[in-house]
């Protein structure tokens, strides 16, 4: 059966606005398929189109209307969604239906354990309540959510296991053939469906059994194996604990369980991917299924048209799926509700591709996809325009929506001289002529370095011009380097050191990735190490980190040839003017600090800084109580935990062992001059990856980092770590990270400057830690990478 291309239709259904959440609808010639079902409540709801709604607008007829296949991709929340509605209401009839199988998207589930009668929920322990709280997307909520919360959420997720079951049944008695995807005994079923589905230009590309049982191993290893460990009474404390990242989270495993199919038509050629982490899978042991899978989808493309995975997640896309794809048209399906996806590295990839267009349902409402012989695809929306580079952000409180359209815009760059959106003119404009670097106080001999081309296309001609001038200004030294990755320009870099000898006493990078690239080091010495495997992948960085250092090393020796500090660009002129022209610190005012209330040792940390001050703990204290004015104090110091998937926020236990938001963006206002020293995971992230993740790095700005942030409030220094951070909860240890601390502000308040201090800081760590412990291969890696992840961002002078 031959169907000609016209009369193939790709509809992306509106979810609304609710975060996350996926449905298609293909038509294939007379043949129907529906692929996931969107939220529950868009079965009816009073402020999104309803997918009944739409469904019966785009096939014009009324419910109930015929669906030949029902694809389930896999059972999230978010792809379940109204499907059980749909199919108990008679608003579908299904012929055939494809479905994730439950018992390996809830595996080892306890049905007569676990209830979710109208009013309560009973468990076993709290590993199962955490276990059905964690099943979903990590988002903000869980990461400071209470028990009460976690108890919602748990409930929520039990009830979607129930309704699914119930659908399930359901068509088990309607349809012609149900498939469960992955289960051995519908083998026979699946290769009819597969026939069937053939004569429609489908075919199902993956996950294959090996993949979905070491999926289904790793949901099920939060109770067999991680949650055991927590006590008895943390079930808020270890929800939080494990939604900030410091243990596995079942939700990637979930997505890549999703079923991948691929529509062959001679002339059109569309993949479907569900939520597939194509490029950060957040599962080990799945590197060669994912690969294979990847080549599989190569083999069948190139695509006129993909569905991107998982909403638009960098954990879905990077260059390498990019280019396996090799498509020019894309479809991004989430809601725009307080809303984290599309990632923003993606929609910043997605608009440096040549003629790449995308529609996104947060942006453009439904979508519906055609092509004819010979052409393009062509998109049809309800509303918006292609190519929306909108990020839909939550604000602190209030829970609106921040629109922020400018962040990763290539034309939107403050430019001196002009004017803002509302006529007046800009901030930077205005103080143009103040700009001098260091404020104009006396520097050492340094080495500025830059890319000027590359530079330029992130600040704009007139900010890069605006840098030239302040450091010919005062009678320094700006290096252009030509090189496209950290070898060559490292190599550029030693040799202007090399031949000047003695003459530079430091060096200051401009600029973020894009600019001058970061160094991904190994930290890991395998020498004397047992398991060497096993040992590496005990930490979470794998002990691959970002550093700066090698930029300095003009003796070869090492991480410590001279100190290094960098300028990121976050996009932004206003950034790097700012950063190069800070004042001094004000040593007379009094320090701000705050703690982790169970990492007891930062105080005799700050007792270094100020013995008479107060350090503030998270216990009683979260983001909203803290006055704005403490964090405009000159030194700062800051112990909590951090996150490599949110630099706007870090993290602190409260008293009931529950973590709570202790710091947040919004807190950032007015700190020209100051030193900032943390102690916080990924602090210093500034590509938004982790080192060991090898996929496309995109610059975080402003708006995404706390670092950055201080930065572009005129901070002098922050100081931060590239990994997660190593410390103790005993107040007399002297240990891991901790004596970097120690160090630092010791020769900080010595009057040392930031750059200095941070580098004899790791000269000393190196003298009294890295080479004493040699001979302890574990210890000796843990402190390796304690010692190069640590970085100094800002002027730093």
């Amino acid at each position: 059966m031959i169907i000609p291309v016209q009369d193939i239709k790709i509809h992306m259904l509106d979810v609304g606005s609710t975060r996350y959440g996926d449905c298609l609808l293909c038509e294939i010639g007379s043949f129907r398929v529906l692929i996931d079902g969107g939220h529950q409540h868009n079965f009816a709801s009073s402020s999104d189109v309803s997918i009944p709604e739409q469904l019966e607008k785009l096939l014009g007829e009324p419910a109930p209307v015929r669906i030949d296949c029902l694809i389930v991709t896999h059972t999230h929340s978010d792809h379940i969604g109204c499907l059980p509605e749909l199919v108990a209401h008679s608003t579908i009839q299904v012929k055939y239906a494809l479905v994730s199988d439950p018992e390996l998207g809830w595996p080892a589930w306890t049905p007569s354990a676990l209830t979710t009668d109208a009013g309560s929920i009973s468990v076993v322990d709290h590993a199962d309540l955490l276990r059905f709280s964690f099943r979903e997307e990590v988002n903000d909520d869980m990461l400071v959510a209470d028990a009460a919360e976690m108890t919602a959420m748990a409930r929520k997720s039990l009830q979607d296991r129930e309704r699914y079951e119930t659908m399930l049944t359901a068509l088990r008695s309607q349809t012609e053939i149900m498939v469960h995807y992955g289960r051995p005994e519908d083998s026979a079923k699946l290769e009819q469906l597969v026939d069937i589905l053939e004569q429609h230009y489908l075919k199902i590309l993956g996950p294959d059994g090996h993949q979905l049982q070491i999926c289904a191993d790793r949901i099920d290893r939060l109770k067999r194996q991680v949650l055991p460990a927590l006590d008895a009474d943390s079930g808020p404390a270890g929800f939080s604990l494990l939604a900030a990242g410091t243990a596995d989270r079942p939700g990637a495993a979930v997505n890549n369980q999703s079923i991948v199919m691929v529509l062959h038509h001679p002339d059109f050629k569309v993949l479907l991917s569900g939520d597939m982490q194509f490029a950060e899978p957040g599962v080990g042991s799945l590197e060669n299924s994912m690969a294979a899978l990847l080549d599989n989808i190569r083999q069948h493309g190139p695509f006129d048209l993909v569905k991107l995975g998982h909403h638009g997640s960098k954990t879905a896309l990077n260059q390498e799926v990019g280019e396996a794809l090799n498509c020019t048209t894309f479809l991004i399906s989430g809601g725009l509700g307080r809303g984290e996806l599309p990632d923003a590295e993606v929609l910043e990839w997605l608009s440096q591709q040549p003629a790449v267009r995308w529609a996104r349902t947060s942006c453009n409402g439904w979508v519906t996809a055609t092509k004819q012989v010979g052409s393009g695809v062509q998109l049809q929306t309800s509303r918006g325009n292609l190519n929306d580079r909108t990020l839909f952000r939550a604000t602190s409180d209030a829970g609106g929506l921040d629109i922020d359209q400018k962040v990763f815009s290539h034309h939107t760059a403050v430019r001196l001289g002009t004017t803002t959106k509302q006529g007046k003119k800009s901030d930077l404009a205005a103080m143009e002529e103040s700009f001098v670097l260091a404020n104009g106080r006396q520097l050492p001999h340094l080495l500025f370095v830059t890319s000027k081309a590359r530079l330029q296309n992130r600040i704009g001609a007139d900010g890069m011009a605006q840098v030239v001038q302040m450091i010919a200004a005062a009678g320094q030294e700006l290096l252009d380097v030509q090189g496209s990755d950290y070898q060559s320009c490292s190599g550029e870099i030693l040799a202007a050191l090399q031949n000047h000898p003695g003459l530079y006493q430091g060096v200051v990078l401009i600029g973020g990735h894009m600019v001058v690239p970061f160094a991904r080091v190994d930290t890991f010495d395998h020498t004397g190490v047992q398991d060497p495997d096993g040992q590496r992948k005990s930490d979470i960085d794998h002990f691959i980190v970002w550093s700066d250092d090698v930029y300095a090393d003009p003796d070869g020796k090492g991480p410590l040839g001279l100190p290094v500090s960098r300028i990121p660009d976050g996009k932004s002129s206003e950034l790097v003017l700012k950063a190069l022209a800070t004042p001094d610190t004000q040593m007379t005012q009094i320090p701000f600090g705050i703690y982790n209330m169970h990492r007891p040792f930062a105080h005799k940390v700050f007792k270094l800084i100020d013995p008479n001050a107060q350090l503030e703990a998270s216990g009683p204290i979260f983001h909203s109580q803290i006055p704005y004015d403490r964090f405009q104090a000159q030194r700062v110091y800051i112990m909590l935990h951090g996150t490599d998937f949110d630099g706007k926020l870090y993290l602190g236990e409260m008293t009931d062992g529950s973590q709570k938001k202790t710091v947040a963006l919004m807190n950032i206002q007015g700190s020209a001059g100051q030193v900032v020293f943390t102690g916080c995971c990924w602090g210093s992230l500034l590509s938004g990856k982790k080192a060991r993740v090898d996929s496309p790095i995109i610059d975080r700005t402003p708006d995404e980092l706390i670092g950055l942030k201080f930065l572009m409030e005129g901070a002098r220094a922050f100081v931060g770590c590239s990994g997660t951070h190593y410390s103790s909860d005993r107040a007399d240890v002297f240990d891991f990270a901790i004596p970097i601390h120690h160090y630092f502000w010791t020769y900080f308040q010595q009057g040392e400057v930031p750059a200095v201090a941070l580098f004899r800081a790791k000269q000393k760590y190196q003298q009294e830690f890295v080479e004493q412990f040699r001979f302890d291969p574990m210890r000796r890696n843990i402190y390796r990478k304690c010692m190069w992840q640590y970085s100094c961002l800002g002027l730093g002078w």
